[in-house]
């Protein structure tokens, strides 16, 4: 290149040389630069997107990572259901031995009062009952008098009827477990309303962890023969009839109600006219010897028809 065309380059501001020059250190640079900043890591590769029907893109699910985390929350849930199950079993252990130390014995005074007290109500004269358990004089007493038999028969059977159509229904749908307090405290109920004897049959199976679960164990220990108290006035009416004498006479003062109700009779707080001394006068309930003589009489009758079918008994 002659001088006059580096002269004229030149003057128009552009070295060759410098440019050179410039060109290659400016080249160097970036280079340097970048290969400071620049570091290989290893990671996993991204998941592709992947084009669903819709056309939306999503993101296809990972293998490995995932597959791991999976299987530990797979561990974790059975890990909780192993727990909970242990927690439920620890729970019925406990209900069963609070029902074993007889800690949900109900000691009120008082039944509620939606409690109905179904009794065998008879016109004849029960003096040929016995006080004590005889079961041939009550077979004697009872065999002549099928209709009474007969309506008792019924009224047991309307009134666990209904009960035993909700445990069917329950066994058919498989819901016995969910229901299971619920039937129980049905069946509290019902004995309750059936009198001495059956009440006394239910507190003897309520320390039965052979026979009852847990649950029906502990709501049948509730159960006690406090039922709601009869009319005062028939009370008054059979205490009068006991003494053959207005009760003005013997007691100077008698608590207008009950102090305490039971399904054999109700109690009142009286003093003795004679000397003062404050007494517990008990009252018993209508018919509730013919009631409990009556079901012992089924009962017995019952087991004895058991007997002749080795299996069931």
């Amino acid at each position: 290149m002659d001088t006059a065309a580096s002269s004229h380059l030149i003057y128009r501001g552009i070295d060759p040389l410098r440019r050179s020059s410039n060109s290659h250190r400016h080249n160097n640079l970036p280079l340097r630069r970048r290969s400071k900043r620049i570091s290989a890591v290893a990671t996993d590769p991204k998941p592709a997107p992947v084009t669903t029907v819709n056309g939306s893109s999503s993101r296809s699910p990972p293998t490995k990572p995932v597959n791991g985390v999976s299987q530990r929350i797979g561990d974790v849930s059975k890990e909780i259901k192993r727990v909970r199950a242990q927690m439920e079993e620890d729970e019925q252990l406990a209900t069963l031995m609070r029902g074993l130390r007889g800690q949900n014995l109900k000691d009120s005074q008082f039944a509620e009062d939606d409690v109905q007290l179904r009794l065998v109500e008879v016109d004849e004269s029960s003096e040929f009952l016995p006080l004590v358990y005889d079961p041939v004089s009550i077979t004697a007493y009872w065999g002549k008098r099928p209709r009474s038999v007969a309506t008792r028969i019924v009224q047991l059977l309307s009134v666990a009827g209904g009960f035993l159509s909700r445990v069917a229904w329950d066994v058919i749908n498989k819901k016995v477990k969910e229901n299971e307090v619920a039937r129980a405290i049905e069946i509290r109920e019902i004995v309750t309303s059936l009198g001495p004897a059956y009440i006394k049959l239910g507190q003897a199976l309520s320390i039965r962890p052979d026979i009852l679960s847990p649950a029906a164990m502990t709501e049948l220990q509730k159960l006690c023969d406090k039922v709601p108290s009869f009319a005062d006035d028939v009370a008054m009416a059979l205490v009068e009839e006991e003494l053959g004498q207005p009760w003005q006479n013997v007691y100077s003062e008698l608590s207008p109600s009950p102090i305490a109700a039971a399904s054999l009779g109700q109690v009142y707080k009286g003093r003795l006219k004679e000397n003062g001394d404050l007494v517990a006068v008990k009252v018993q309930r209508p018919f509730v010897l013919e009631t409990v003589t009556i079901d012992l009489f089924i009962i017995r009758n019952l087991g004895l028809a058991l007997r002749k079918f080795p299996q069931a008994s």
